[in-house]
C-alpha cells in the first residue's frame, strides 16, 4: 500500500472516534458528510464461510434514494490490507456539511453475501459512532431495523481484536 494522502468515508464501525484513533492514529477529521443513494448493510462475505457479519456500503438495490451518514478523513490508505481481506476499496462522492463535495475512498464488501450482524463490539462502535457525532435519530433507527432484520451472528460475543486506547 501507498503513503498517500486522500479522504476516507467513515461508515459503520469508523465512526467511533476511539476505533478511528486505534486504527488511523494520524487521521483528521475534516467534515460530517453524506454518500446520496448508499445504504449501510450487514452482510457475511460470500468469499468465506459466513463466521461474521461485516459493514457494507451498498449501492445498488433499496440504497436509491437513501442517504449513508458518516466521517470525511483525510488520511493514507492502511498498511495491513490483511485486516480487511473479505473488503476492497471503492470510491464515491460524498457530501461535507461544510458545503464542498470530496472524492473519497472507503470500504465495502468484495462479494456482499446474505445480510448477517456484526459481532456484539462492532454493533458497540457503531453506536458510540453515532452518539459521537449525533446524527440524526431516523438514521440511527433505520441502521438498527437493517441490523435486527439480518441473520444472527454465529459469534457475536467474540473479543474485539483491536485495542483502544484506555482499555
Amino acid at each position: 500500500m501507498t503513503d498517500e494522502i486522500g479522504y476516507y468515508f467513515a461508515y459503520c464501525t469508523w465512526l467511533d472516534p476511539r476505533l478511528l484513533k486505534a486504527r488511523a492514529p494520524s487521521a483528521r477529521v475534516v467534515t460530517l458528510g453524506r454518500a446520496h443513494n448508499r445504504r449501510v448493510e450487514f452482510r457475511r462475505s460470500a468469499d468465506s464461510e459466513g463466521s461474521k457479519g461485516w459493514c457494507h456500503l451498498s449501492d445498488s438495490g433499496d440504497a436509491w434514494g437513501r442517504v449513508a451518514y458518516g466521517a470525511i478523513i483525510e488520511m493514507g490508505l492502511p498498511h495491513n490490507a490483511r485486516v480487511f481481506a473479505a473488503n476492497g476499496a471503492r470510491f464515491l462522492s460524498v457530501y461535507g456539511d461544510d458545503g464542498a463535495v470530496y472524492d473519497c475512498w472507503t470500504y465495502c464488501l468484495n462479494n456482499p453475501g446474505e445480510p448477517m450482524r456484526v459481532p456484539d463490539y462492532e454493533w458497540d462502535h457503531i453506536v458510540a459512532g453515532i452518539e459521537a457525532w449525533a446524527l440524526p435519530r431516523s438514521y440511527a433507527e433505520e441502521l438498527r431495523a437493517t441490523y435486527d432484520a439480518a441473520e444472527a451472528c454465529p459469534d457475536p460475543g467474540r473479543a474485539n481484536p483491536v485495542l483502544l486506547p484506555d482499555e
